[in-house]
Order: structure tokens, then sequence, then C-alpha cells
């Protein structure tokens, strides 16, 4: 956030995502920075003060929207990896439990399927923004598995229409260690 007002001696600005917000003061020229913790609408008010109790303000609307885009690496602290498991599976991201040559990032995404899952058990990764394929139509996604020969399933739908949608299934090589599934996306229309 910046300001500008005639006449003025500073400013405040009220970033909108706490109870009882005591405001950040600046002066003109100076650029605030936040940080907000959760995807929303917030109403930022900044109000210019004068040396006397004269006063003016401006509150605007922001969103803020997940702001996740690909490559999908997990590593980011200002990032929303929210991973959500269906049909009683298990999702998360969390820290790399098996770091080699193939996938040295600190921090990775899980998905597990119990015996106890349905057979349409799955998890999903909302983007901040349509992916256009007609661009780029090959996925990389690195992937561990404790036996080769594990089918992966990789299915980019849409956001609001979930009978939009095309999949790629690409099965494991190698057990106990990372690699690289390539799934196809060319015959998207």
């Amino acid at each position: 956030v910046s300001a500008t007002a005639d006449l003025e001696t500073g400013f405040e600005v009220y970033f909108g995502d706490v109870t009882d917000e005591m405001p950040t003061s600046f002066q003109e020229g100076d650029v605030v920075q936040h940080l907000y913790e959760d995807v929303g609408d917030y109403d930022v008010r900044v109000v210019a003060v004068s040396g006397g109790n004269a006063t003016i303000e401006e509150t605007s609307i922001i969103t803020i929207a997940n702001p996740l885009l690909l490559p999908v690496d997990f590593e980011s602290p200002f990032q929303n990896y929210e991973i959500i498991a269906f049909g009683n599976a298990g999702a998360g991201d969390v820290a790399n439990p098996a770091t080699d040559e193939v996938n040295n990032s600190a921090n990775v995404g899980e998905f597990s399927k119990p015996s106890t899952s349905e057979v349409w058990a799955g998890a999903f990764l909302t983007l901040g923004q349509p992916i256009d394929l007609s661009v780029l139509n090959k996925v990389r996604v690195k992937v561990w598995s404790p036996r080769a020969g594990v089918p992966v399933t990789l299915k980019i739908e849409n956001l609001t229409d979930q009978a939009v949608f095309i999949e790629n299934v690409q099965s494991t090589t190698s057990a106990n260690g990372w690699e690289e599934l390539t799934f196809d996306f060319s015959n998207a229309d």
C-alpha cells in the first residue's frame, strides 16, 4: 500500500483481516506490505491524517485468491497447497521422506489410498487459474511409490463444470524411489 494526499502529515492503513486491528502508520512515498494468511475479500482502509483533527480516508475491497499456479512444487510458504482427499483416501503436503537425485525438494504432496478406500478414491488440488492445454499439453509429475506397476491417474477438471475433464493414466516403473511420469494431454479439446 502507498498513498498520497494534500496537506497530510502521515497515513494509517487497516488491512481488514484482524479484529480490533491497530493501524500500520506510514509516510507519503513509503510502501507498506502485508501478508494475508487466508484467501477471501478484505476491506483495506487508508486514512490520511493531518497535524490537527482533520482526516480523509479511502476503503477498497481486495480479493486474496489461491495464487497456486503451475508448476506446483510445495516449497513456497505463501502458497495454499490444500490437497483435498475423497473416498477415504488421505492427502496433504509433507516434508519429503525420501530425498534423492530425482526429487531433492524439501516438501512434497502426499496421497495414500489404503485398502479401506473406495475404488474411486482420489485427491485434488485447485489451481488459481485455468490451464491452457493448447500451449503446454504435457504435465510431468514426480512420483514415489512402494512398488512398480502402480497406475497413477492425472485428471484435469473444469472448476465450474466437472463434466468437462480429461485424464491420463501412467504406471510407475520403479519401487521405493522417485521417478518422473509424463502425462500427455495433446488430444485435449
